[in-house]
């Protein structure tokens, strides 16, 4: 995988001095096509190499709260390469077109309808469950439905999903032998701050799977199945791979908002995403 980036680097070094818009659009041209094809199966390498390490004898293990802290910084690093380069993009296309609407800040909605957001990415989500199990939860949203803040949507969503999948998911394995399937309900909350709280009725965790759930190559399911991202040539990467609670929580953590599980076990699961708003006059993100 080193590889990929060292090509990437060399392809980048030796782009001309940029003069010009032509000399912009030809650099964002070889950057995209490093980040979106290239890099495609980056995440396919990780989580590869993940299984790896964690199947190693003991004498060459490596310790495994290392190797999360280090996916960790690799991952938001590579988060941030690309809002950088799609930014790079929607800055470079406003300049020559001269057409930008109101308000638009490139790949940041400053007015993103939340509840809209999450029956998309609910709705792919019942349907990857209908596609595996034959059958979807219903899915209910309550609270308050007009949100609307400063966020970057499409990560939003990859968010949105992954957790509203595992709550489907849990909930049909767990409701087989039930005259009824319970309802996933998905709830807005907005105070000083927006909480979007996904409760499902699916068992809970284990007490002894909870210390591993945060630990990157963890999963409770023994197939590959759908998934999405909000990277399209991703659209299948992370699903049975481990990767997907752990980069829902990075992804939050990386707009300064956060990730909480609450399990009762025997009962289900309580996934609290807790949103603040992208302030755009503030202090960068660290990139």
């Amino acid at each position: 995988m080193g590889e990929i980036y060292w090509d990437t680097f060399n392809q980048l070094q030796h782009h001309p001095a940029i003069s010009t818009w032509e000399d912009v659009e030809s650099f964002i041209r070889v950057l995209s096509h490093c980040v979106e094809e290239e890099h495609a199966d980056v995440v396919d390498h990780l989580s590869c190499g993940v299984r790896e390490v964690k199947h190693l004898p003991q004498s060459l293990a490596l310790n495994h709260d290392d190797l999360d802290k280090f996916l960790d910084h690799f991952l938001q690093c590579r988060v941030s390469n690309r809002i950088l380069r799609e930014q790079l993009a929607w800055l470079s296309e406003t300049c020559v077109t001269r057409r930008c609407h109101p308000g638009d800040l490139g790949v940041i909605s400053p007015d993103c309808h939340i509840a809209e957001l999450l029956r998309s990415a609910t709705a792919r989500a019942q349907r990857i469950c209908e596609s595996h199990y034959g059958v979807s939860p219903h899915v209910e949203f309550l609270g308050d439905l007009q949100s609307r803040i400063a966020y970057v949507p499409g990560h939003l969503e990859y968010c949105c999903f992954e957790i509203v999948k595992n709550a489907l998911r849990a909930t049909v394995e767990h409701s087989r032998a039930l005259p009824v399937m319970p309802p996933v309900t998905v709830r807005l909350c907005h105070g000083d701050s927006l909480s979007i709280i996904i409760s499902d009725q699916g068992g809970g965790i284990p007490p002894d799977l909870l210390s591993k759930i945060w630990s990157y190559g963890f999963t409770t399911t023994t197939s590959m199945e759908a998934s999405w991202s909000p990277y399209p040539s991703h659209s299948k990467t992370l699903a049975g791979h481990g990767f997907g609670l752990k980069m829902s929580r990075l992804y939050l953590r990386y707009l300064k908002g956060g990730l909480i599980l609450h399990s009762m076990y025997g009962y289900g699961t309580d996934a609290v995403m807790k949103l603040n708003p992208v302030d755009c006059t503030e202090d960068p993100i660290i990139l």
